[in-house]
């Protein structure tokens, strides 16, 4: 029996371990939210085979007659993102926006149904030109099956609408048939809805606005719906200061990650203006992340216990290395280190006393700030008032989902500082609206936007009292270095050490670079003593166990008092500068050359010299004579000697100089030849002699001005006569060969005849030969007018020779083609002599012509 219950026993433990407990699960609660959601990918489909792709690449959605999805068909689709655990939508508007409406529409029907989600944004055919398709994008062949089942909504025109109209269509229901079968839990959830044509019959495009068209917005949900709410209890850090850690839903449905710090406003913590470095004044191009401030406080004494970022700063700015950080408003230990500008500020006024304000409430304020940081240029909330529009709150709405830091006060005086993450895959980032709404809901009065971006940290003191932030900034390198901060200190147990150790740096300084005695300009022994003891007392109570604000804040003092006494101990009456200063104005006087030329001073300096020489000269053994009599002769006599010297008569010759290294950068960059656009070589020639007589001008002793200012202008004018002697064309062959045409031309003849040139070649030689002149005789001809010129004028004369008139059984004429006129013949005119002995000749001839006539006459009579 003991063996059977044995078994029963181990068989009901090995059954119990496979099954699961039941889970008692308490009440899960809900809060109604509402959200204008955009939509997250839109496209329309166009039927056939070479079905076109439009991601919101153009600006219409269209729907189009549906015939067995033919080339006339077109749908659109769009998908949305749900946040997580939405449940029980009690009101679901989709917002169309109309683009284009046809004039012929009288009453129309669209089906909008749900489809699957398993499609994005990419890649696919576009306008009809094939691009790369990527792994999910919708084409015709793949197109997104209804789901679930018959889960539509039919839409009836029945009036033509109004370009940019909106439609409204409620679509709760499929909403919620939708997220029934296919939410998951914790999870966020697509729906995608599909928009056809029930036409049947061809008629114009309906189109509407996709997600991108600037014009119109693009499909739009208009939600009410319960969300599960989570109660998030905030942590302790510190008595009077708490921080949350929440997820929110932002009002394009997308979750992001949110801290907020809340000082109690009875508590006796406060909020200091953080610094680079804890630097005062402000460095320039300095910055330091919102944790590096924080470790910089820490060690000069203060009780750090959170940090975050402040004002907007010259981050890409040009020249921002020589430029003070902060934007606007910086405020420390009431000092103003950098002005308001036209902008909202936070700050602590003197008695503790939390403020947000802009330009109309500064002026009233400003004597009152103990610590202040810039803001954006609007409320997120003013007198209990959220914005409804991202740009009111501010100039860095970016129309767009961000990292951001905001600051606000409540009721009750307490602090909210809230910093969001943005542009990660696990937090989008909020609106200016969605963090209007958030300050409001933590009680917030009045708040205001900081920078944010990846400026956006807040730092948290760890259990090893180091600084890291708490969120995640989007920056790739981490934390960014920013122009100011605000830091959340505990001034009970704060032992701000910081002022007491620049005052004790400046007391040993003065110490030890101090001369001691008792002469004129030293400090006496007793006093150097005294100094040393106050350095001493101040370091002890840095260090001392028991040390609290108090009795560091009488050790400054004490020290104040101490190097104030220091300084006044100085002997006065110190003549050493003076004395210095007249031996030098005494040497220039008797040293220097007092006239009109070059190396000479001024008649008139060396009077004002010698007075205020004299001047000096008289305090020496006046009794009466005072500290401030020496200082002020001082600076007097040292303003006289600084004109003195600058009165010195110089040769003016930076104009030569700037001359001779223009002609040398002329010479040097000139090409020399004969050819075009090259200089000759007997100009450059002229140009180096020109250049050496001014060098050798300014190297010779006693030059005068007037032989400078004329080699100015001699060098000037050979620089223009050099610079116009470049050789801008070359026309020299073409001239040579018109002389050579023009020659031969009055030796040939034009005619029928054996031997002669055909006539018609003799008006086309003519006309190449006048345009050729015209082209040598217009000065603005270039060189490639000049080839034309001078290949046109060869071909003609190549014709010409070609032409002569001649027969096979006739020798050729000595000037036809077996000896033509050659381009390069050269020119020869005849000379005098040569056409006289031509006459006598022609005479003679004729003559003996006449003599031989004649004794024939007399033969033939006998």
């Amino acid at each position: 029996m003991k063996k059977i219950l044995s078994l029963f026993l181990f068989l009901l433990a090995l059954i119990s371990s496979f099954v699961k407990p039941i889970e008692v699960k308490g009440e899960v609660e809900y809060e109604t939210k509402s959200y204008k959601m955009l939509n997250i990918a839109d496209s329309f489909v166009n039927g056939g085979t070479n079905a076109d792709l439009n991601f919101g690449i153009a600006s219409q959605l269209k729907v189009r007659y549906r015939s067995d999805y033919g080339t006339n068909y077109f749908e659109f689709y769009f998908k949305f993102q749900f946040p997580a655990n939405a449940k029980n939508i009690t009101k679901a508007d989709l917002l169309l926006t109309y683009q284009s409406v046809p004039a012929n529409i009288q009453s129309r029907s669209l089906t909008v149904s749900t489809v699957g989600s398993n499609w994005s944004e990419g890649e696919g055919k576009v306008d009809g030109a094939a691009v790369a398709a990527g792994s999910d994008a919708i084409t015709y062949n793949t197109r997104p099956s209804e789901l679930p089942e018959n889960n539509n909504k039919v839409i009836t025109f029945d009036n033509v609408p109004v370009q940019y109209d909106i439609l409204k269509v409620d679509v709760k229901d499929l909403i919620n048939t939708y997220l029934a079968q296919y939410a998951v839990k914790d999870t966020a959830t697509e729906i995608s809805f599909r928009v056809h044509s029930n036409a049947t019959a061809n008629e114009t495009d309906f189109n509407f606005c996709s997600k991108d068209h600037t014009k119109g917005v693009g499909p739009m949900l208009d939600l009410t719906m319960d969300v599960e709410k989570v109660v998030v209890e905030p942590t302790i850090l510190y008595d009077g200061l708490s921080l949350t850690s929440e997820r929110i839903t932002n009002k394009t449905g997308k979750e992001s990650s949110i801290y907020t710090l809340e000082l109690d406003g009875s508590s006796d913590l406060t909020v200091v203006t953080g610094v680079p470095e804890n630097k005062m004044p402000l460095q320039p191009g300095l910055r330091q992340t919102p944790s590096g401030m924080a470790t910089s406080y820490q060690n000069d004494g203060y009780n750090v216990l959170a940090a975050i970022n402040g004002d907007f700063f010259k981050m890409n700015d040009e020249g921002t290395e020589n430029l003070i950080q902060p934007r606007g408003l910086t405020i420390k230990d009431g000092q103003i280190l950098t002005p308001l500008v036209e902008w909202t500020f936070f700050g602590i006024k003197k008695d503790g006393t939390p403020v947000i304000g802009d330009p109309t409430t500064f002026d009233s304020l400003k004597n009152d700030l103990q610590h202040a940081v810039g803001g954006d240029s609007g409320y997120l909330v003013k007198n209990g008032v959220a914005i409804t529009n991202d740009a009111d709150g501010g100039c860095h709405s970016e129309d767009s989902v961000a990292p951001r830091t905001a600051i606000g006060i409540k009721a009750d005086n307490s602090i909210v500082m809230v910093v969001v993450d943005g542009r990660t895959t696990e937090s989008a980032g909020l609106v200016l609206t969605d963090l209007a709404q958030h300050m409001l809901a933590k009680g917030c009065v009045n708040a205001i936007n900081l920078d944010g971006g990846g400026s956006s940290s807040m730092a948290i003191k760890g259990s090893n009292n180091t600084f890291a932030p708490i969120n995640k900034p989007s920056d790739a390198d981490g934390e960014r270095p920013v122009g100011n901060g605000l830091l959340i200190i505990d001034p009970t147990t704060s032992v701000m050490t910081g002022d007491l150790n620049a005052k004790i740096s400046e007391a040993t300084n003065l110490m030890n670079n101090s001369q001691y005695g008792n002469e004129i300009g030293k400090y006496p022994e007793e006093q150097k003593n005294i100094l040393n003891i106050a350095i001493v007392n101040a370091k002890a109570a840095k260090v001392a166990e028991n040390k609290n604000q108090e009795s560091i804040d009488k050790a400054l003092s004490d020290l104040q008092t101490a190097i104030n006494e220091f300084k006044a101990s100085l002997i006065t009456k110190i003549f050493d500068d003076l004395e210095v200063l007249v031996e030098e104005a005494s040497s220039l006087l008797n040293n220097s050359t007092f006239g009109e030329d070059i190396g000479n001073y001024p008649i008139e300096q060396k009077g004002l010299l010698t007075e205020a020489l004299n001047s000096a000269n008289s305090l020496f053994n006046n009794e009466a004579t005072t500290q401030e009599d020496i200082d002020a002769a001082i600076i007097e006599l040292q303003g006289i000697i600084n004109e003195f010297k600058a009165s010195i008569i110089v040769l003016e010759d930076e104009e030569l100089i700037s001359k001779i290294e223009e002609a040398t950068e002329v010479f040097n960059g000139a090409i020399f030849g004969e050819n075009v656009d090259q200089y000759p070589h007997e100009a450059g020639v002229l140009l180096t002699q020109s250049i050496n007589a001014s060098k050798e001008l300014l190297a010779k002793e006693n030059v005068k001005q007037k032989e400078v200012d004329d080699a100015v202008v001699s060098l000037t004018k050979a620089i223009e006569t050099f610079k116009n002697s470049k050789i801008t064309n070359n026309a020299n062959e073409l001239e040579k060969l018109i002389d050579n045409i023009e020659f031969k031309l009055g030796e040939i003849v034009f005619g029928e005849e054996v031997g002669n040139y055909a006539p018609e070649q003799e008006q086309l030689i003519k006309q190449a030969l006048n345009e050729a002149k015209e082209v040598i005789n217009d000065p603005t001809s270039s060189q490639e007018d000049i080839d034309a010129a001078l290949n046109n004028l060869k071909n003609k004369l190549n014709d010409l020779n070609k032409a002569m008139v001649t027969t096979p059984s006739e020798p050729s004429n000595p000037t036809g083609p077996d000896n033509p006129i050659e381009p390069s013949d050269p020119v020869e005119p005849k000379s005098s002599n040569e056409i006289l002995f031509l006459f006598i000749g022609l005479g003679v001839g004729i003559i003996l012509t006449l003599v031989i006539i004649y004794v024939l006459k007399v033969i033939k009579k006998k």
